[in-house]
């Protein structure tokens, strides 16, 4: 059963939508910090089937559990307020290897609760969606 569950933890950067003080909308990067238990529970299927599961090669669901810290951000508009946040995102995924070779693709997709660590539009807490689609090189 151990052998079932995996724990992805990751630093980068996120993809969102902004607004500054002029209302004038525009795409963002910010820092992001991620911790992600993972249940890989078709595992005893796809080895049934014949199927690889090289590098936990799977349909898993995650607790993705996302900080998004007011550090810094890049984008083409400035006098954005970022706000702190911390989201945690039950989710669905999958994970496939590509042929033999040590490269993946990911794909998922969850609905979660934000909280804020400022007041945002007379709120301190809110919906969160994570979806995401990766590739991937395991070393």
């Amino acid at each position: 059963m151990a052998n079932k569950f995996s724990l992805r933890s990751e630093i980068g950067m996120d993809l969102g939508l902004a607004t500054n003080n002029n209302d004038d909308v525009t795409s963002l990067f910010i820092p992001s910090i991620r911790m992600e238990p993972r249940w890989h529970y078709n595992l005893d299927k796809r080895v049934e089937k014949g199927r690889s599961i090289k590098n936990n090669s799977s349909n898993f669901l995650a607790l993705n559990f996302i900080y998004s810290p007011d550090w810094f951000y890049i984008s083409k508009v400035d006098n954005i307020n970022v706000i702190s946040t911390l989201s945690i995102i039950p989710k669905w995924a999958i994970k496939r290897n590509i042929g033999n070779s040590n490269f993946n693709y990911e794909a998922g997709f969850g609905i979660g609760y934000a909280i804020y660590f400022e007041e945002y539009r007379g709120d301190r807490s809110g919906a969160a969606v994570d979806l995401h689609a990766r590739i991937g090189y395991t070393f």
